[in-house]
């Protein structure tokens, strides 16, 4: 019986199902996932969820009038049941209208990723407390509002607040909305240009795809002569910097692109010849009271006279009064805030910078060695390096800083714990991605704390220039810091001794680059066995993709292979880190297929495969036996010779794939060739099922003219949610099953005409995507 009909033995109420209701809750579930990853919720979302809950709400609404008609009118045929029976119908028919139109959303369409530009940090610590930073602040606006102006450079001592100030100015004018977007970089004693480039980039979502640095400099400069007003902000700047080799066309017409750059050297504003230079000043007495007060606690006002002096004493610089607060924070003995205070004297008439002394004090306040130990380790990493937590961990578990633990989850929950004691002391700075970083001036005290420690313990050489390795006692030397160093000489360093290796019988976790190894047999290796995570780079360093690969890939056990021959020491390695390699990486000119790495075939956790060959070696074909089937990513790239992936019943056994992508082999014809061994009378010959595949796609592929060079084939991918093809003029035929098309969200092609002459074996198919097809340039 229809909903809303009025009978004599009762009313009949509106009545949601469990599908209607599972409908909702799932765009519901949809949008609460995507803004927990910070996505923007679509409006026509936001309102078809508003209006779901509106009538089910009415549609509650009547069912529970229904009910109590029924209970005082039972076996009745009244006006009130007869009406609101026909409300009732109606209200099922809105509900059902409503909830056909929220079919059209999916998991990855009811959102939109945030803006780069809505990341842009917002002031941190009490700046908007400091008065005495009022005038500054408004000089720097002041200027920025100036059409005649386009540099700005902002200059002050170190630990004055430059970096404060330049925050504090980005949220003004961004809520002043003076400029239409904003880019913050910072800069560092040693500049990488393509790093400052990447970075201004990324901010304004600018996908830089030249490699020459001369390139990249074009692109850059033509996004930012757009008719937008960018604000571009270039933190610790330390030397002269050319601005236009970057890609930064300021001074252009208009003014339209500004930039403003922070300092701690004077004469680097009159050399770059800006417009406007402001100086930040030390902080007035009144406000460097309230912010020690701040930080300290109100313990403050116990000890005013030793509190004010040691404020003075601190000379106004924020970053000095700050980490002495938090060093100082409810202590309640008088002994100690004399202590400080003397001991702060001492160090400034020693002519040691009030800043230095004051986080030199800090230091020495920490409670326990393996803290002191964690903060000095983080200086053994360059200026502004985002440290990653795990590679400190290894560090500090080598050296049993981290004792009483039973397992690596113990040490790493013991780590962090260390971490917060050092962020909340105003020693590290929390970072991106879970890591950490130092303030540039707070690392400067801690290398020079770390080479009076321990005389040659310590030595830290990371990010620099050097013709040799420095002239030191490295047979003294227990911390050795090369990062990101250039050394122009010809790295005995770079061969591991087997006699070392073999000593390792403990070895847990590696991460390197290792050029040269000298294993003599299998047994120099046994030692690895026993490691459990590893990412390894073996042969050139250089090796595209490599790096982005090594930084962002999650997986434990990575091989990355970039090799010109394999010695028989390389391979006693290999073939004990293959069969535990989740991640394997191959761009080897002597290596025809991946079984010449292990004589026994064993890829059983192999999960992602790689395959590049951008110097077009000898590699012709991928290896021609159902090896790997636990692989759920297959990416191949730049294998100008290859002709073939690999047979036909390769890929039908490949049921474990969720990514595949070929790309930029300009030999290859045909994916899947089919077996010549497999019986012609064999139904499941050209049939292949996926079910769990998600994203596939094919790119500049121009010799490329057949999935299997069977026109009966047929692959199904029920779960495919991607198809691209790109750049592939002689391909005819898109072998897809009905099967392979119901969750299907993105098709994107680069010819319509192309798509146009396709041949279908089920017109449906292409009417389907014909709805999806997007066409990219």
């Amino acid at each position: 019986m229809e909903a809303g009909s009025a009978v004599a033995g009762g009313l009949t109420a509106p009545v949601i199902t469990h599908g209607e209701q599972a409908n909702r809750r799932d765009v519901r579930s949809w949008v609460d996932a995507a803004r927990n990853n910070n996505h923007l919720i679509r409006k026509t979302v936001e309102t078809w969820l508003e209006q779901a809950d509106r009538l089910f709400e009415e549609a509650t609404q009547l069912k529970s009038e229904a009910g109590d008609i029924n209970s005082w009118w039972k076996g009745w045929v009244t006006c009130s049941r007869f009406c609101l029976g026909r409300k009732a119908a109606k209200k099922n028919v809105d509900v059902q209208k409503h909830l056909g139109e929220g079919s059209k959303f999916g998991e990855n369409n009811v959102s939109d990723p945030r803006p780069v530009q809505s990341y842009e940090p917002e002031p941190v610590g009490d700046f908007k407390t400091f008065a005495s930073r009022a005038k500054t602040e408004f000089q720097v606006i002041a200027a920025l509002k100036n059409d005649k102006i386009s540099l700005v450079g902002i200059f002050g001592m170190p630990g004055v607040g430059k970096t404060m100030l330049m925050q504090a100015i980005m949220a003004q004018v961004k809520k002043e909305k003076l400029f239409d977007e904003f880019a913050s970089v910072v800069v560092s004693q040693k500049p990488d240009l393509e790093k400052i480039q990447d970075a201004i980039a990324e901010k304004l979502d600018l996908k830089l795809k030249g490699e020459l640095l001369s390139t990249r400099v074009a692109e850059l400069r033509e996004r930012l002569n757009q008719e937008r007003k960018t604000l571009l902000c270039l933190d610790d700047v330390w030397e002269p910097m050319g601005l236009v080799e970057v890609g930064i066309p300021y001074k252009n017409a208009g003014n339209r692109c500004k930039v403003i750059f922070t300092t701690r050297i004077q004469g680097v504003c009159e050399s770059m010849e800006m417009d406007e230079k402001i100086e930040v000043e030390v902080l007035s007495e009144v406000d460097s009271w309230n912010l020690f007060r701040s930080k300290a606690g109100g313990v403050v006002d116990l000890f005013k006279t030793v509190a004010g002096n040691i404020v003075k004493e601190c000379k106004g610089l924020p970053l000095a009064i700050v980490t002495l607060g938090l060093a100082l924070r409810n202590k309640d003995d008088i002994a100690v805030w004399d202590d400080t205070l003397a001991r702060l004297k001492k160090s400034i008439s020693e002519e040691m910078e009030p800043v230095n002394a004051s986080i030199r004090l800090s230091y020495n306040f920490l409670q326990d060695e393996t803290t002191k130990m964690c903060f000095l380790f983080c200086c053994m990493f360059p200026e502004d390096f985002q440290i990653p937590t795990d590679v400190l961990f290894g560090y500090m578990m080598g050296e049993k800083l981290i004792r009483d633990v039973d397992t690596f989850e113990e040490g790493r929950n013991r780590l962090q714990a260390t971490v917060e004691k050092l962020t909340s002391a105003g020693l590290l700075l929390k970072g991106d991605y879970g890591g950490i970083m130092m303030h540039d001036v707070i690392r400067d005290v801690a290398v020079s704390i770390a080479k009076c420690k321990e005389r040659n313990e310590f030595i830290v050489k990371a990010k620099m220039s050097l013709d040799e390795l420095p002239d030191m006692e490295l047979e003294k030397c227990k911390r050795l810091s090369l990062m990101n160093t250039e050394i122009r000489t010809t790295q005995p360093y770079t061969t591991i001794s087997p006699k070392v290796i073999s000593r390792l019988f403990r070895l847990e976790e590696f991460s390197g680059h290792l050029e040269n190894l000298e294993f003599s047999s299998e047994k120099d290796a046994s030692p690895w066995k026993k490691m459990t995570r590893f990412k390894i780079l073996l042969g050139k360093h250089d090796i595209p993709g490599y790096w982005y690969l090594m930084e962002r890939m999650e997986s434990r056990r990575s091989l990355f292979l970039a090799l010109s021959s394999i010695s028989i020491s390389i391979l006693h390695l290999i073939q004990v880190l293959l069969p535990k390699t989740i991640l394997l990486y191959l761009n080897c000119e002597g290596i025809e297929n991946v079984l010449q790495l292990d004589k026994e075939v064993s890829f059983p956790n192999l999960r992602k495969l790689v395959v590049v060959d951008d110097v077009g070696s000898s590699r012709c074909y991928l290896p021609p036996s159902p090896i790997f089937h636990n692989l759920t990513d297959l990416d191949i790239e730049d294998c100008h010779k290859l002709k073939h992936l690999f047979p036909f019943r390769v890929f039908q056994h490949l049921s474990k794939l969720e990514v595949m992508y070929v790309a930029r082999c300009s030999a290859l014809e045909i994916l899947f060739p089919n077996d010549s061994d497999m019986e012609s009378g064999d139904i499941e010959k050209d049939k292949a099922s996926h079910p769990l595949l998600k994203e596939f796609g094919l790119f500049h592929l121009p010799k490329l003219s057949s999935f299997s060079g069977s026109d009966s084939l047929v692959v199904d991918w029920p779960s495919a949610k991607s198809l691209i093809v790109l750049q592939c003029p002689n391909l005819k035929r898109l072998p897809l099953g009905t099967h392979s098309v119901p969750k299907l969200e993105k098709f994107y092609i680069t010819d319509q005409e192309w798509f146009n002459k396709l041949e279908w074996d089920d017109q449906r198919i292409k009417a389907d995507l014909q709805t999806l097809l997007e066409v990219k340039c």
